[in-house]
């Protein structure tokens, strides 16, 4: 905002917002009164099956199985075993789509499903190659981290497919 417009920089202040403005782009940020959620409740405090995948291969078969859903069924499902995850995906007009690809993964076998959408959202802002899913059961939240940046944390809830 500092560099890509033209003018004076104008800030102005008031109690429960500030904006900056600089030629035709303004930036409004305002303060949210209330309590922030227990957010620390929804994460799962221990994960026993942790998995280690590429990012990209994991970003281009999610890509794949997302053109197999239909608008009444956007999940694509996750079936682990000891080092592969299958990816799939069906729509009842165009048939379904079936991928396999190369984890770090060794536990009993266990399906889940998700909105490829949701993981492709994610995966497009972390910028390490390998991630690392720890999952507990088929109805938990998938804990989504980075190999190399500790700080990084997001959750996936999973759907019924």
């Amino acid at each position: 905002m500092i560099s890509g417009a033209q003018g004076e920089l104008k800030v102005s202040l008031d109690e429960k917002a500030i904006r900056f403005q600089r030629g035709d782009i303004e930036l409004t940020v305002r303060l949210i009164e209330g309590d922030f959620p227990a957010y620390e409740q929804v994460i799962p405090k221990k994960s026993d099956k942790i998995v280690s995948v590429d990012r990209s291969l994991i970003v281009g078969a999610l890509r794949r199985a997302a053109i197999m859903t239909s608008e009444q069924a956007r999940g694509v499902k996750f079936s682990f075993s000891d080092d592969v995850l299958e990816i799939s995906s069906s729509h009842p007009d165009l048939g379904e789509a079936v991928e396999e690809i190369a984890i770090d993964y060794k536990g009993t076998k266990f399906h889940v499903g998700f909105n490829p959408r949701y993981f492709l959202d994610l995966l497009g802002v972390l910028e390490d190659e390998k991630v690392v899913l720890e999952l507990k059961d088929e109805v938990s939240p998938c804990v989504v981290r980075s190999e190399y940046d500790r700080g990084f944390l997001a959750l996936i809830m999973p759907m019924r497919i």
